[in-house]
């Protein structure tokens, strides 16, 4: 499908810019030169570049995802747009041969149009000038804007654990600390709010949502302690009039980056709150941020310790080996950053965060195998946490006991 639609807006754009050539190079006063006519030529061109970078990036992707047996099928494919097939002996060099047009086909779509997020951010986690330490804003929007519609299918069908994780954890936190119930609590990267479903029975005060995606951030606004943020319809009971289905889940919903956000941005006079938050959870979102350094200086600025009690930092990341690489990150072929425990608690020890527990879990799956990921609780002043939930590793010093 792509390689028909790209050989037709090739050939047309080829025509476009024959017929622009002769305008500016030909001496045949019937086509002369008019500038304005120029321009329009000229931006259908620069039109059908945008469209043909998006079919060299599904391209791309789609050649990503062709299974070992059916790669080897293509190598003798006549309608297929494959360079170096003959190469592709086997399933395992014909997958290798599959891997290099999907990044030339990356390059392509980049140099049509150099503003195509996805393709930029797609070829960097292909190794091509692999040194972009978050995934850019345009990116994260652009992806979760595309996604939000159908984004709680998706992942269920993935079999996404990472919300109800986080709220379990949290719940450790909570019953471990000298809290009933946290006085605030920030979701940092909220999306639709899958998150938010388990944190709001432990927070008797303001839950905020902060994400990138506003179209996202439209879908958890419209929840309420009842519908949405990842119940079904048929899961809810009660009337449409019951109190908890007008009271809202959030109590207030930013748009803005996490590397940048500020409690001016998060407090009105509505939450009743300005000096930050008990608790501060990120659900699978630092897989987009490579050096988390920025960000998780700016978390702590959110935070609203004191000297009795902690406020607590708990999330998420995918995770990779130690030993991996000398930055302690890296990004994926999946477009997804990983890191390893060890930057994780170097960097947080570094700001001045104290490590509570550690977990590794799965926080789904992809293309039939589990992920690798793991989960940090981390608190910020106070007086020590003593004990978790089983499963968690809790921290003391150098070393960790299971529960």
């Amino acid at each position: 499908m792509f390689e028909r639609s790209i050989v037709l807006l090739e050939s047309i754009t080829s025509e476009y810019e024959s017929h622009i050539d002769s305008m500016l190079n030909t001496a045949d006063s019937s086509i002369g030169y008019d500038d304005d006519e120029y321009h329009m030529w000229q931006n259908q061109v620069n039109g059908l570049n945008k469209y043909l970078s998006k079919l060299y990036y599904g391209l791309a992707m789609s050649l990503t995802d062709i299974e070992p047996q059916q790669a080897l099928s293509l190598m003798s494919s006549d309608g297929a747009l494959l360079m170096n097939v003959n190469e592709g002996v086997d399933e395992e060099s014909a997958k290798t041969v599959l891997a290099s047009n999907a990044k030339n086909a990356l390059r392509l779509a980049v140099d049509l149009d150099s503003t195509n997020a996805y393709a930029v951010h797609m070829l960097a986690s292909m190794g091509e000038d692999n040194e972009e330490d978050r995934a850019s804003s345009e990116f994260v929007e652009a992806l979760f804007d595309d996604f939000a519609a159908t984004f709680d299918e998706r992942l269920s069908s993935l079999e996404y654990k990472v919300p109800s994780l986080i709220g379990e954890a949290a719940y450790d936190v909570l019953q471990s600390s000298p809290y009933e119930t946290f006085s605030s609590a920030l979701d940092a990267g909220a999306g639709t709010g899958l998150a938010g479903r388990f944190l709001r029975p432990l927070v008797s005060g303001p839950l905020v949502a902060v994400d990138l995606s506003q179209k996202m951030l439209d879908l958890a606004a419209k929840c309420t302690l009842v519908r949405g943020c990842g119940l079904k319809d048929e899961e809810v009971e009660g009337s449409e009039d019951d109190e908890r289905s007008r009271r809202k889940l959030y109590d207030k919903i930013v748009l803005s980056d996490l590397e940048t956000v500020t409690m001016d941005d998060l407090s009105t006079s509505k939450t009743g709150m300005s000096d930050g938050f008990d608790l501060i959870v990120a659900a699978d979102v630092l897989v987009y941020v490579g050096d988390l350094s920025k960000l998780l200086k700016n978390m702590k600025t959110l935070a609203k310790p004191s000297e009795e009690h902690k406020s607590y930092f708990v999330f998420s990341c995918e995770k990779i080996d130690d030993e991996h690489n000398d930055k302690g990150w890296k990004l994926l072929s999946s477009g997804r950053y990983g890191h390893s425990r060890k930057y994780i608690e170097d960097t947080l020890e570094l700001l001045g965060y104290e490590e509570m527990a550690y977990r590794e879990i799965v926080p789904r799956k992809e293309k039939g195998e589990d992920v690798k990921g793991h989960m940090f609780i981390f608190g910020i002043g106070g007086a020590d946490a003593e004990e978790f939930g089983e499963g968690m590793h809790v921290v003391y010093g150098d070393s960790t006991d299971e529960l």
